[in-house]
């Protein structure tokens, strides 16, 4: 693995259509380190708090279509609170991209020939902790959504690095497809679907989840020009809902188990008005813990959608929510 730097999206190659260069051109340059990872280049952020450090370093990992940046207003409340923060983008999400040469994306069926696994995801995190100089370092893991799932299978492979782990709104248990969703796997009616409408869906999906579209507009209006313009992002997320484990059965509870008989303090944080992962999956996660005996807690937002760290959502409430757990952890040890 090459050794890191911080440098301009321009020296990189990215492929014409898509990728880096694109999304730089929607969202400005590249704000923190660019590293070369197994199936591509990762983009992180590390940052460290000016005063009144507590040591211990909290790891945000983003859901299915966004990126780090989404945790900008996260990551400044826990900074202030004493945490080092380290955000990374996924694969062809952000800043990162898997390598152009090796991995294609067919614009027809929007597909794309890296397979977006949780095992892929989870590695591509282990792989950018290690060149952070977080490899063996233990830390307290976040996730959103299917970041969740991601920060969960990290925690299970590696307890003894592993502080706690924070799930928020974490796709687990795989949900019940729509009807459209079937008709996008049939043979050349998916595809076209998929090509002539998954972009305006998507982005229209994205805005239901909002709580304030007002406060969010500046957002979505990013957002709508990305997914024009960038290729591999759609088919990551495309991808990433085909292969995921979470989006598939058997879902997720296997590894929540494990994570569990490990005893690793969970603090799940959710929206009760979550449509995209309903509250009751939050439930279950909790059952489970009790079952099992595993330091649990949980928190809930009333009218709260799946976004709910977003800037017209709980922000402050969730890097509250994160950092009270993380006091107590430290208090704890």
């Amino acid at each position: 693995m090459a050794a890191e730097e911080t440098r301009p999206a321009t020296t990189v190659d990215v492929p014409a259509a898509g990728g880096r260069q694109a999304f730089e051109s929607v969202y400005g340059p590249v704000p923190g380190t660019i590293v070369e990872t197994s199936c591509g280049t990762t983009h992180y952020i590390l940052e460290t708090p000016t005063e009144n450090a507590k040591g211990t370093t909290v790891v945000l990992v983003h859901g299915l279509g966004a990126s780090c940046l989404t945790w900008n207003r996260v990551a400044a409340e826990l900074l202030a609170a004493g945490y080092s923060v380290f955000r990374h983008d996924l694969y062809d999400r952000g800043y990162s991209q898997t390598d152009p040469a090796r991995f294609t994306v067919n614009e027809y069926d929007v597909s794309h020939t890296f397979e977006f696994t949780l095992e892929q995801q989870a590695t591509q995190l282990d792989e950018v902790l290690e060149a952070a100089g977080l490899g063996s370092t233990p830390v307290i893991l976040v996730g959103h959504s299917t970041g969740g799932g991601i920060v969960m299978a990290r925690a299970g492979n590696h307890p003894q690095a592993t502080l706690g782990l924070v799930l928020m709104a974490t796709i687990c248990f795989p949900p019940t497809k729509p009807w459209i969703a079937y008709l996008t796997e049939v043979p050349l009616l998916g595809p076209f679907l998929v090509r002539n409408f998954g972009k305006s869906t998507f982005v229209k999906f994205a805005r239901n989840g909002s709580v304030d579209e007002a406060v969010m507009e500046e957002y979505f209006a990013k957002l709508e020009r990305h997914v024009e313009i960038n290729p591999r992002y759609m088919a990551a997320v495309r991808n990433t809902n085909a292969n995921c484990r979470g989006f598939i059965e058997p879902g997720l509870e296997e590894e929540f188990r494990l994570v569990c008989n490990n005893g690793t303090p969970i603090q799940l944080i959710w929206g009760e008005r979550d449509a995209s992962v309903p509250i009751d999956h939050c439930n279950q996660l909790e059952a489970i813990a009790k079952e099992l005996g595993a330091p649990l807690l949980k928190t809930t937002f009333a009218d709260m959608p799946h976004g709910l760290f977003y800037d017209d959502a709980k922000p402050v409430e969730c890097a509250k929510t994160i950092a009270d757990f993380s006091d107590g952890l430290r208090a704890g040890s």
